[in-house]
């Protein structure tokens, strides 16, 4: 800017003219604050409350934030905080929060949310009125058709329905619901095709146009076709 100015005004916008001595014109735009940041617990440092882990939208437009402390607390469309998700299911600023560290949070076509925990396994979260009904899925030692670990780092419905789970050291699995019993397929069972001894820690799932499912591991990317009718084949 000019050292030398003769006049200066602020016009309805509220932008700064400035009369120069030697340069003319000059126009000063303030900008509204561009960035926001959300802390569970004020502080210019980093702490388990305020780091995040795990971000979402659901179709109510709401924010779930899953933070290293344990906590999902959940933002309405308008950025307020209405609290955290407590383990009898309600969204409340006080109660116990559901248990495990959320490392990933989706929403399936039939609205259910789902939240991958590292160490807790899965925790499937479907809306009852001012509620959601918490089903929580585990590493059963003893039963084949669990879970293949408690640690989740990724869930991904496909085109065709199926649930996808990436697993940090139980390779992927994926959900086939028997009335109300869920099997996860996995190395254990039916997917015995699955290099489990090179790609046991998976981080993500995803698919393309062309059918195919492609997983991200700590060896490598992973890629098969998902139109299969046996998880054998």
């Amino acid at each position: 800017f000019s050292d030398k100015i003769h006049s200066s005004m602020s016009d309805k916008q509220g932008n700064l003219w400035l009369c120069t001595h030697s340069k003319g014109l000059e126009k000063v735009s303030f900008m509204d604050q561009q960035f926001y940041l959300h802390q569970r617990k004020q502080a210019n440092y980093e702490t388990l409350e305020n780091e995040v882990r795990a971000l979402f939208q659901d179709r109510e437009g709401n924010i779930w934030a899953g933070q290293k402390d344990g906590y999902i607390s959940i933002y309405d469309g308008n950025s307020h905080y209405r609290g955290f998700l407590t383990e009898n299911g309600t969204i409340s600023q006080s109660g116990i929060p559901a248990r495990g560290v959320a490392y990933c949070i989706t929403q399936d076509s039939h609205g259910a949310v789902w939240i991958g925990t590292k160490g807790d396994g899965v925790i499937r979260a479907e809306k009852q009125g001012n509620r959601y009904l918490l089903t929580r899925f585990r590493l059963e030692n003893d039963n084949i058709y669990s879970l293949s670990s408690n640690d989740i780092y990724n869930i991904y419905e496909d085109a065709r329905g199926r649930i996808w789970i990436a697993t940090f050291g139980g390779g992927i699995n994926y959900i086939e619901k028997n009335g109300t019993q869920y099997h996860f397929i996995n190395y254990r069972n039916n997917l015995k095709n699955f290099p489990i001894s090179r790609s046991y820690r998976t981080r993500f799932i995803t698919e393309d146009a062309n059918n195919h499912i492609w997983v991200g591991t700590t060896t490598g990317v992973l890629c098969f076709r998902n139109d299969f009718k046996n998880p054998e084949d």
